[in-house]
């Protein structure tokens, strides 16, 4: 509901940046110096009192973002679990101090340790939607390894992380190693990617925002790292052999939960023929069941999507659909209320090839059934690929899928042109490299 106050938040500017900043660097090597035993502690107890307030997170997130009760609290839950593995790797590593070899010269005696170092002070860029996880995961990883934070939320979701900073407070962080600032990308974001006092930087959210990030920081003086999660154009690959109600099942809750804003979520399906009738009924069927409204009540699957720029974008993305395609159900917008602006999923089937949405990464509720994947049809599989991304199959699939995998390999080798020319487009179907999921089931 649009018209709840959730909180009131500053509109950060270069001012603040700066200032977050200077407390980071100035905490930066009494951090780094502080043993790393001490420093996976207070990880952990960050970590339990996140867990201590987990209902409250889930609250907060089902509020702020649109989640469901089960996706808030699976949130909140990741973001303590994350914190957690982070400081059991250091531990696992004992704080990343290995000694090195003995010298194989004879009369020569030395000791050698590898020792990984902090690189001073690293900014945390989260997205809205996993403001919990993808906070607290970065920055768990940065904290034990003895680097300072800055952490500068998605404008859309300041509320979430600033629990995560009371969380890092209350177990007992000193002063400048957490600091927590608000405000728009272009002003407040901007000022902290380009600062010279950034040592490194975690970003999660959109192509063509992540590759401006790494192409203004990779201008400074000296290289840093950086650290990106964007989004792809990912398919799931179902062969005639897969157990169908499991994958429709899959495909569902991959493609429509968190109303499918989601860097994981399944945007399009490639099905063998004989099956893709089968398989689209199913989805169809589950697609209609779902439960959609208000995230808070018990019974909703789907809530809201994020703001209204995201509700224009998939009205305008089902508008162009129904062109190209069929759509089998959903794809109309319902408002609950006044001001809260929820919308159905869409399953579609039969997308053109030369369709954009074959390419496009659109945030929101839809599928397409973009290919009847035949013997003869491998060719189909190239759907958004570039000629030269010939490892799209991940590596160690059993036998079951070979003749599956040698297809896509075959059809990747041999692809034509791209499907679109844009940055964005191009972007997606690399990492379509790391999304090929394939469906299988016992023969």
């Amino acid at each position: 509901d649009t018209g709840m106050l959730l909180g009131l938040f500053q509109k950060g500017t270069e001012t603040h940046a700066e200032l977050a900043l200077s407390a980071a660097r100035k905490a930066a090597r009494g951090w780094a110096e502080t043993d790393w035993t001490a420093r996976v502690a207070l990880v952990r107890e960050a970590a339990a009192r996140i867990d201590a307030r987990i209902y409250e997170f889930g609250a907060v997130l089902s509020l702020e973002v649109g989640k469901n009760r089960m996706e808030a609290l699976a949130d909140a839950a990741e973001a303590a679990d994350l914190l957690r593995y982070a400081a059991d790797q250091m531990e696992a590593n004992n704080g990343f101090i290995i000694k090195m070899g003995e010298d194989p010269l004879e009369g020569y005696q030395a000791e050698n340790y590898s020792i990984l170092k902090p690189y001073g002070v690293w900014l945390v860029i989260s997205p809205y939607n996993f403001p919990a996880a993808l906070t607290a995961g970065p920055m768990g990883a940065a904290l034990v390894s003895g680097n300072t934070v800055v952490i500068k939320p998605a404008t859309d979701t300041p509320w979430t992380s600033y629990l995560i900073a009371e969380a890092f407070e209350e177990a007992g962080f000193p002063d400048g190693v957490v600091n927590y600032v608000t405000g728009p990308g272009r002003t407040l974001g901007l000022a902290l990617v380009d600062s010279p006092e950034v040592d490194g930087i975690t970003f999660t959210g959109s192509y063509d925002v992540g590759m401006k990030i790494y192409r203004d920081f990779a201008s400074g003086t000296y290289p840093r790292p950086i650290i990106l999660e964007m989004g792809g154009k990912n398919p799931a690959v179902v062969s005639r052999n897969a157990d169908l109600e499991r994958a429709a099942q899959g495909i569902f809750r991959s493609a429509f939960g968190l109303q499918g804003q989601k860097c994981s979520a399944t945007s399009r399906i490639l099905v063998e023929e004989p099956v893709y009738d089968d398989l689209i009924e199913r989805l169809k069927a589950l697609t209609e069941s779902a439960v959609m409204g208000d995230p808070t009540e018990q019974r909703t699957f789907l809530g809201p999507v994020a703001n209204q720029s995201a509700y224009n974008d998939y009205k305008t993305f089902t508008e162009d659909l129904s062109q190209s395609g069929t759509i089998l159900t959903g794809a109309d917008i319902t408002n609950v209320a006044a001001a809260f602006r929820p919308v159905h999923q869409s399953a579609i089937a039969d997308v053109r090839r030369s369709d954009p949405s074959a390419s496009v990464y659109a945030y929101g509720s839809v599928v397409t059934g973009q290919a009847r994947v035949g013997a003869s049809d491998v060719d189909l599989l190239t759907i958004g690929l570039p000629t030269s991304d010939a490892n799209v199959v991940a590596a160690q699939l059993s036998e079951r899928f070979a003749s599956v995998c040698r297809a896509v390999e075959i059809a990747t080798a041999q692809a034509g042109d791209f499907v679109g020319d844009s940055d964005e487009s191009y972007g997606n179907r690399v990492f379509l490299r790391h999304y090929c999921v394939l469906l299988e089931g016992p023969d």
